[in-house]
């Protein structure tokens, strides 16, 4: 479950998507457990259908590696899932459901909610509770900020969060993608009186952690790190430049001053840990914010102070072990 991010360009990043096959083998007996409503699992894809939820089933029954599905209630849409994947995550998803497998234990306590998916036992904990067993105290780190509905008006709104004009600028975040949503999500946008897209992060449905560093005041490069590995590096993009007073935008591209947002590039799924400095961060400390959730926040802006903003459309606030590793 990984995540997060460093960047002041427009980034975009583009991901294969899953295989589309499903095999029709003899089914073999499997035991689902559990309705969980409007959470959907995130891990490799087998096979996509279009159909009665029993059928969907029923291919999750004829692979041999298949103990999840996700199905969409109101279209029809059904998502076969791998056991044998090696990434895997709860992400919320209205209108769907996920079944999964019978615990062949159950190990969560404070109220989580067992189910057997991609291979072992895990637990759905409760809000106020995280890791695997929810027998973990949440804190402010572990609270998401969801945009449900990828529209233009699910935005949060900062303006002048910078206390001083800046040269150098490290953003870390976490987040998550809806993958049915069609285009671009912008997850953060900043801009000026006389610039847009001064700072840009923008890419396509995927769920990963980036990390980007800027230094556009001496040397104007930009540093792209994803899952806490340098994946490029561009210079001379605005040497010489500062940024000064303008609006932070998360989940909306502004190509006018808090304003000029397209429903296709808007933001849909949840993000966390979002924190920003006025340095450029080493490859260790990079590291380090890749591994987990991060507690430690940035020095001119933090994910406190941003969780205080007032937060538009059907933007909120969750408990959530969206971003703790299963």
């Amino acid at each position: 479950m990984d995540l997060t991010l460093f960047f002041y360009v427009t980034l975009i990043i583009l991901i294969l998507k899953a295989d589309k096959t499903v095999s029709q083998c003899k089914p073999k007996r499997k035991e689902f457990d559990k309705e969980f409503s409007d959470l959907t699992l995130t891990s490799k894809i087998l096979g996509s259908l279009n159909t009665k939820e029993v059928i969907c089933q029923y291919s999750c029954h004829s692979h041999e590696n298949c103990d999840a599905y996700n199905y969409n209630l109101d279209d029809g849409r059904g998502e076969v899932l791998d056991a044998r994947s090696s990434f895997f995550n709860v992400v919320m998803r209205k209108g769907w459901i996920f079944r999964a497998s019978k615990c062949e234990s159950d190990p969560c306590l404070n109220g989580g909610t067992c189910f057997h998916a991609i291979g072992k036992d895990r637990c759905l904990c409760p809000c106020q509770w995280k890791g695997k067993s929810c027998d973990v105290p949440i804190t402010n780190s572990d609270y998401v900020m969801s945009f449900p509905g990828g529209s233009v008006n699910d935005l949060v709104v900062f303006e002048n969060p910078f206390p001083v004009s800046l040269s150098m600028l490290s953003v870390s975040m976490w987040f998550q993608i809806d993958p049915a949503k069609d285009g671009q999500h912008a997850l953060l946008s900043y801009a000026t009186s006389t610039k847009a897209d001064t700072i840009l992060a923008k890419l396509k449905p995927t769920l990963t952690q980036i990390c980007i560093y800027n230094d556009w005041g001496v040397t104007g490069n930009v540093v792209l790190y994803i899952n806490g590995v340098k994946r490029g590096e561009k210079a001379n993009v605005a040497t010489g430049e500062t940024i000064g007073n303008g609006a932070l935008v998360l989940g909306q591209d502004q190509d006018s001053y808090k304003g000029g947002y397209d429903p296709n590039q808007a933001f849909k799924g949840n993000l966390t840990s979002l924190n920003m400095w006025n340095r450029v961060l080493t490859a260790s400390e990079i590291s380090d914010l890749a591994r987990k959730c991060p507690t430690q926040e940035g020095n001119i802006l933090t994910w406190t102070k941003l969780m205080s903003q007032p937060r538009l459309g059907n933007v909120n606030l969750i408990c959530s072990t969206f971003c703790v590793p299963q």
